[in-house]
């Protein structure tokens, strides 16, 4: 696997920039490339069985019985590829279930002001053609986006007008916007749920692309 190096010696020095792989990361891209293995030779296996079973029954060839070997070779072909499909999907599963774990661990070592602040930061640019922008957050959060408004506002000069509102209904990383236009939900638990879809259909296009 070469991106991953590993160091020996307590001599060498990394660049500023190169990011270091924890063990238990590394683990996990472990793991999901063998399942990933284990998954097309699964596949590569049942295909193979259907295949060898087509052959013993062409080999047999009675006259009389031919149709109805026929179509229970259909009928196999058609149940070895829904048994695929469903491995398949199980494997997706884990593995968008691996990466979400590793995340969602990440997303933890933030602190709570600076998820909220990103979430604003994201939603901002999709409603930065709005001139009126009303924010509703968690109240523990309402001070520090207060103090950092300006800031996130950089750049977006088509904002004329931003107004905060503390609401206690939210969870502590949640984030509404509402414009004129419509309301966004940026909240974290929102983005994830997306970013895991997204994760899930990507992964699924891959099996595809590579069958």
């Amino acid at each position: 696997m070469e991106p991953f190096i590993r160091l020996k010696s307590n001599t060498l020095a990394l660049q500023p920039d190169t990011r270091l792989l924890k063990a238990n990361d590394y683990q996990a891209f472990v793991a999901t490339q063998q399942m990933l293995s284990e998954a097309q030779q699964q596949a590569q296996e049942l295909l193979g069985n259907a295949t060898q079973e087509y052959e013993r029954q062409r080999q047999n060839g009675y006259e009389d019985g031919m149709n109805e070997a026929k179509m229970e070779m259909a009928e196999q072909m058609i149940a070895m590829a829904e048994r695929t499909v469903d491995y398949f999907a199980q494997v997706e599963d884990k593995i968008a279930g691996l990466v979400m774990t590793a995340l969602q661990k990440l997303i933890g070592e933030f602190d709570d002001a600076e998820l909220t602040l990103r979430a604003v930061r994201h939603a901002l640019q999709i409603v930065s053609n709005q001139p009126q922008v009303t924010i509703r957050i968690h109240p523990s959060q309402e001070q520090i986006l207060r103090k950092r408004l300006g800031e996130l506002l950089a750049g977006y000069t088509s904002i004329g007008a931003v107004e905060i509102n503390a609401d206690p209904r939210l969870n502590l990383h949640g984030c509404i916007l509402e414009t004129e236009m419509g309301v966004v939900d940026a909240s974290l638990e929102v983005q994830l749920q997306a970013l895991e879809r997204a994760l899930k259909n990507r992964i699924a296009v891959v099996h595809r692309e590579s069958a």
